[in-house]
């Protein structure tokens, strides 16, 4: 590299008649040194920067493997019979089918799930109309 300054700082002869050295330009450098040690702190970023994108794209590896390791499993755990009788008679599983069930039926948010003495009773969420038109459009639907 030092060759390199050494080349740089020799004067360019050419373009005057009269065969006068030419001065070198540096754009904004006032001379080569400065412009050598800003290429070199370039060239640290450079590698800084290089380095991490490396550590997040072998992060992201890393994930991805362990996504596709999670899905695996949980496919293994639906195959399973036993896990799902099992897991049919919990009854936040029972809840949480419900509500997911009745909420996709109905289209609005359900109460939770009362618990009774023999099982559970659905709470449902009341539709109130807010207008004429949506009153009229629900008792047509409850005279159907």
């Amino acid at each position: 590299m030092s060759e390199e300054i050494k080349i740089a700082e020799t004067p360019i002869v050419g373009g005057d008649p009269l065969g006068a050295p030419q001065k070198t330009a540096y754009g904004k450098f006032a001379d080569a040194e400065s412009l050598f040690k800003a290429y070199k702190a370039l060239e640290a970023e450079f590698t800084k920067r290089c380095q991490e994108l490396k550590a997040l794209e072998h992060g992201l590896r890393v994930s991805e493997e362990e996504l596709l390791a999670l899905k695996t499993r949980l496919e293994t755990v639906l195959d399973d019979e036993d896990f799902l009788d099992k897991a049919a008679l919990d009854g936040r599983v029972q809840e949480r089918v419900i509500r997911t069930y009745l909420t996709a039926r109905t289209g609005l948010p359900c109460t939770p799930l009362l618990r009774t003495g023999f099982g559970f009773a659905a709470g449902t969420a009341v539709r109130k109309p807010k207008t004429l038109e949506e009153a009229r459009t629900l008792a047509e639907e409850l005279l159907r």
